[in-house]
């Protein structure tokens, strides 16, 4: 496949028969992630907080999966991931989850 054939806006799923989750969208200045979609459980915004290793899939192009999580009610989505129990991610073990409100300054 020729990436320079891919229109600009367009979406790469796929790349030499694997597929690439999430997907990559062409833009006039190169390749970038697709944006994270709002949390299915409040409608909150989701944030990329990081890659989390996963050998749940063997047809994509690279093993594990960008991590989102909601800003509103801490929600993890591990896109792609075909594991219902998969265990947490590094970037949750290491402190990397909802923040929690601070008290205003007095």
């Amino acid at each position: 496949m020729n990436l320079s054939s891919v229109p600009i806006g367009a979406p790469l799923t796929e790349l030499d028969g694997l597929a690439i989750v999430p997907a990559l969208i062409r833009t006039p200045h190169g390749w970038i992630e697709q944006s994270p979609t709002r949390c299915g459980s409040c409608e909150g915004t989701r944030l990329l907080i990081g890659w989390t290793a996963c050998g749940c899939r063997s047809d994509t192009l690279a093993p594990g999966h960008r991590t989102w999580t909601c800003q509103e009610c801490g929600q993890h989505e591990r896109v792609g991931c075909q594991e219902a129990d998969a265990q947490r991610g590094p970037m949750e073990e290491y402190g990397c989850t909802r923040r929690a409100s601070t008290p205003a300054a007095q």
